[in-house]
């Protein structure tokens, strides 16, 4: 399989990166909201400004606030399904809850959730990672951008295309709004639209890493190689738990012959939870160690790739080079 077949898999695979729910039969899921109370071990209360993200079963961003004094977050709107809860601040160690499952019926789901404090702790106004413009997102757009996503779950799209434009018109400088939008855009084919957001998302807040991710599937589709790999680059160092970041770099990084960054990506995202649906990066970083004359280690790549997403269409071919590679080593 060419290289730029396999990148066509991948953006094929990822073109969207906002979930969404299949319908089941005839009955329409009722959303509910999950509330969430953050405190130290020790039942402290936890600094302000805390990044909490709420991410789906599969790890994709679903909302996300920033905390005050109480350590209380409510994310309303949600609808039946898996979730995890996901918080970030330079004065608490990175929190990566377990998957719990929210039932239908309208309901509130609680959640307590205990940190703990950072060694090397330094009081500060703002946590790492987060951009002046996300902490001054005013209630009233956070609240019109969450209705968006819960209307685009549901494949409202003119719904969620008002809800995400009302959240710029209250906050101008809505990056993730205008990546919203970019990625309803590519949705309707329309790419040109899409590049439109996903380059006014980075414009007003340089710091939504999700909005390089997209950008970046456009430049991969046209084969732009070289500024697909910057703008992953530079995701990737925004937010280096980003799996599909990750996955994208090592690609790019393949079709550049940079060989040692295609490795160390597939390196980084095999240890980040959830790393299985990017399997496909074990099978990227096997090519590139065996362009480095490695080929133990390629064939280690390749059968962990066999083993994370043995229904992969590119399963065949990793068994193909891993008899390969046995046999000549056996020579």
């Amino acid at each position: 399989m060419s290289l730029v077949r396999i990148a066509s898999t991948v953006v094929l695979l990822l073109s969207s990166s906002i979930c969404s729910f299949a319908q089941r039969g005839s009955r329409i899921p009722q959303p509910g909201e999950i509330r969430i109370k953050i405190t130290y071990e020790d039942q402290r209360f936890v600094p302000t400004q805390l990044r909490v993200e709420l991410l789906n079963g599969m790890g994709s961003l679903i909302a996300q606030k920033i905390s005050d004094r109480s350590g209380q977050i409510t994310f309303s709107n949600i609808f039946p399904g898996t979730y995890q809860i996901h918080i970030t601040s330079t004065e608490i160690e990175e929190y990566n809850g377990d998957v719990f499952a929210v039932l239908d019926g309208g309901g509130t789901h609680f959640e307590s959730v205990r940190v703990r404090p950072r060694v090397d702790a330094k009081p500060s106004s703002s946590s790492g990672g987060i951009s002046v413009r996300e902490l001054n997102v005013p209630e009233k757009a956070g609240n019109e951008f969450n209705k968006g996503m819960a209307a685009f779950r549901k494949n409202e799209n003119a719904e969620a295309r008002m809800r995400f434009e009302k959240a710029i018109q209250i906050y101008p400088n809505y990056g993730a709004a205008y990546n919203s939008l970019g990625v309803m855009a590519m949705n309707a084919g329309d790419p040109e639209g899409g590049e439109a957001n996903f380059k006014k998302s980075i414009a007003v807040d340089p710091k939504h890493a999700l909005a390089y991710v997209n950008m970046s599937k456009i430049l991969f589709q046209r084969q732009n190689f070289v500024q697909a790999k910057e703008l992953l680059q530079t995701a990737s160092g925004l937010d280096g738990r980003s799996g599909e970041a990750l996955m994208l770099l090592a690609n790019v990084c393949l079709a550049t012959k940079d060989f040692d960054l295609t490795i160390s990506s597939a390196q980084k995202l095999h240890a980040l939870p959830q790393h299985e649906q990017f399997g496909v990066t074990h099978f990227l970083a096997a090519e590139a160690l065996e362009r480095k004359g490695e080929p133990s280690k390629a064939l280690t790549e390749y059968q962990i790739f066999l083993v994370e997403t043995p229904g992969s269409p590119m399963a065949d071919t990793a068994r193909k080079n891993i008899a390969s590679l046995e046999k000549m080593s056996r020579q």
